[in-house]
């Protein structure tokens, strides 16, 4: 009876605590093309005069869209895989003989 009730918080607290490195790696994905585009949109910005905050602002939405994409595929490939399938069951397994 102890052990589940020191188990469950410890869970708990271990499955929030995955959840935030993912979600800060996925936040580090999409900031490095982000602030790349900044840089180049502020390049733009100070070079043209007419055009320069439209300029800026499209770079930078360049940027978010693709650091998104960059995200999304490097999510897909590295978890993908764990959250489709249950890997422990004995139902997907294939070393299950039994009949």
């Amino acid at each position: 009876m102890l052990g589940k009730i020191v188990s469950k918080p410890l869970a708990w607290f271990a499955e929030a605590m995955v959840f935030l490195a993912k979600l800060f790696f996925w936040l580090w994905l999409v900031l490095s093309p982000t602030l790349f585009a900044l840089l180049v949109g502020g390049v733009l910005y100070l070079s043209s005069d007419e055009y320069g905050l439209y300029l800026f602002y499209g770079a930078i939405a360049i940027g978010v869209l693709v650091g998104i994409w960059w995200a999304e595929s490097v999510r897909q490939k590295q978890y993908g895989q764990y959250e489709q399938e249950d890997v422990g069951s004995p139902a997907t397994s294939k070393d299950n003989h039994s009949a």
